[in-house]
């Protein structure tokens, strides 16, 4: 059962993320957006809450769920206090990376999520952490201050590119994938899917006064959900009708996409949503997700002893038996049904308006203050049971 959960490839953690300012984009809120993709065991994914630092926080990784000491990484997360972070694997620096006991990628993005609240308080930790770092990988992190940066980790340093900055992101954005410009090979991996992202920012929309019109179930369409292939712009079809998504920022590997979306710089981080699709983007509406209110993380996404959310094995079969149904090959190519893909997309995209079109109306009144904390928390753990089945329904066709 679910082919593509048990498929190895050499594409594992071949993920890519963007980061657009709040300088930049018509609502003013700062936005990071991830696809975690991944192979083997770890491609099985739920969302789950956390607590015991300073701050609760919720985040994505593999099932069964590991205690959060023994998880390698994060895969992506967001605590209570609005400092949202999204790690990525670099394949930029050398592969004999240290390894120190309490160290590593893993044990800094759970120390920053449990414990810090800012940008600034994450640089000063930073900083006073001992070399060699024992760390490989790139790092997105957007908080609730107007503080949105890349970094990048080797052994030896660690180098930041603020997007903030008009040197380091002259049009407000940055886009990230499997290589660190600071690495000591930068040309390897992933720059087929970079070039593929800053084409889809080249299309974005815009306002009337050239800021980013970026809501995120856009986004997470746009990204997880396009055909956009730089590299082959043509993606022609195979004799059998299929098609090769070498190069796709969304692929048989990819097991979920989040949108970060902050708050406008001075607004309080209660408001910051995780805009989550478990599975497939292609097969999955994007679900809000909340770490300000306690856990109210469902059960079809946590879902814990379970070896699957059941959102991401329902997502998971319609891949395999709709768009993935070939056998997957021995190289890094895996072939899907296009006419299938768009077919499904669509679908997705219905279900995804009508959570939205039960979540915003109540979001705005809570932001607005016509609600309090505690009605706002009481409708949305209702919806939340209520976005499930609207998946299953949307998605009926598919599923029996």
């Amino acid at each position: 059962m679910l082919a593509a959960a048990l498929y190895i490839c050499p594409a594992a953690m071949a993920c890519s993320s963007i980061i657009i300012s709040g300088k930049y984009t018509a609502s003013g809120r700062p936005v990071m957006l991830k696809t975690r993709d991944q192979g083997g065991d770890s491609f099985n994914t739920n969302i789950k809450y956390f607590t015991g630092g300073k701050y609760d926080y919720i985040s994505m990784g593999p099932t069964p769920w590991k205690t959060a000491d023994k998880i390698r990484s994060t895969g992506g997360g967001m605590n209570s206090a609005g400092l949202c972070m999204a790690g990525l694997t670099s394949h930029s620096f050398p592969d004999d990376t240290l390894k120190i006991q309490g160290r590593g990628s893993a044990f800094l993005e759970r120390y920053a999520l449990a414990n810090l609240s800012s940008i600034e308080e994450f640089d000063e930790y930073l900083a006073s952490l001992p070399h060699p770092l024992a760390m490989r990988f790139n790092l997105g992190v957007i908080d609730a201050h107007g503080g949105a940066a890349y970094y990048e980790f080797g052994n030896d340093k660690w180098v930041k590119y603020d997007v903030n900055d008009p040197e380091v992101a002259p049009d407000g954005y940055r886009c990230c994938t499997n290589f660190s410009f600071s690495g000591d090979r930068p040309d390897l991996k992933g720059h087929d899917r970079y070039d593929d992202c800053v084409a889809i920012m080249e299309g974005l929309k815009k306002n009337a006064d050239g800021k980013y019109v970026v809501e995120p179930d856009y986004l997470i369409d746009m990204f997880g959900r396009s055909f956009t292939n730089v590299n082959n712009p043509q993606m022609k079809p195979d004799k059998n009708g299929m098609v090769s998504d070498l190069g796709l920022i969304s692929h048989r590997n990819t097991s979920n996409i989040i949108v970060f979306e902050g708050v406008p710089e001075g607004t309080d981080p209660k408001y910051c949503i995780m805009w989550t699709a478990l599975g497939h983007p292609k097969c999955s509406p994007a679900i809000p997700l909340m770490a300000s209110h306690g856990n109210t993380i469902p059960e079809y996404i946590d879902c814990p002893p379970a070896k699957f959310a059941p959102i991401f094995e329902d997502v998971m079969t319609i891949s395999d038996n709709f768009l993935y149904t070939q056998k997957a090959t021995k190289g890094r190519e895996r072939y899907f049904d296009k006419e299938m893909a768009v077919e499904l997309r669509a679908v997705a995209l219905k279900a995804e308006k009508k959570i939205n079109n039960l979540f915003l109306p109540l979001y705005r009144k809570w932001e607005s203050g016509a609600i309090t904390d505690d009605q706002f928390k009481s409708e949305y753990i209702k919806q939340l049971n209520e976005y499930y089945t609207i998946f299953k329904k949307t998605f009926r066709p598919y599923l029996y």
